[in-house]
C-alpha cells in the first residue's frame, strides 16, 4: 500500500487485491476466482479503506466501551467485544453478512439494555 501510495485511502471495493492473484493453482483466489478477503478483520479495513477507515472503526469500538462504562459503570461489554475482535482477526466472521448484522443488532441491544 506504501509504494502505491494507497495507505491513507485504500484500495476501495472495486479492485482485488494485489497479494490475492497469486499465479499458481489455485491461487489465493480459491478454485472459483471469488475469493478477494485476507481473512482478517483489521487487515481487510486497512486495505479497503485505508489507515482512515482503520482509524475510524477503531474509534468506534472505544466510544462504545467508552459508553458502556459511562452508562453502566464497568467494562462488562469487554466480554462481548474481546472475543469478537480476537476471532475476527483470525478468521472469515465479518466478511458475510450474517455475523456483522447479528454482532451489530446484539451490540446495539447490550447498549440499551446491558449485560
Amino acid at each position: 500500500q506504501i509504494d502505491k501510495n494507497k495507505l491513507v485511502y485504500g484500495f476501495g471495493f472495486n479492485e482485488i487485491f494485489e497479494v490475492m492473484t497469486d499465479p499458481t493453482a489455485p491461487g489465493r483466489l480459491g478454485r472459483d476466482g471469488l475469493n478477494e478477503n485476507v481473512h482478517n478483520y483489521f487487515v481487510n479495513i486497512l486495505a479497503r479503506g485505508g489507515l482512515l477507515q482503520l482509524i475510524i472503526f477503531i474509534i468506534f469500538y472505544f466510544k462504545a466501551i467508552q459508553f458502556y462504562k459511562n452508562k453502566f459503570g464497568d467494562y462488562k461489554i469487554l466480554i462481548l467485544l474481546f472475543p469478537i475482535m480476537l476471532l475476527s482477526s483470525l478468521d472469515v466472521t465479518m466478511e458475510g453478512v450474517n455475523f456483522p448484522v447479528i454482532f451489530y443488532s446484539y451490540l446495539g441491544y447490550t447498549m440499551k439494555k446491558g449485560i
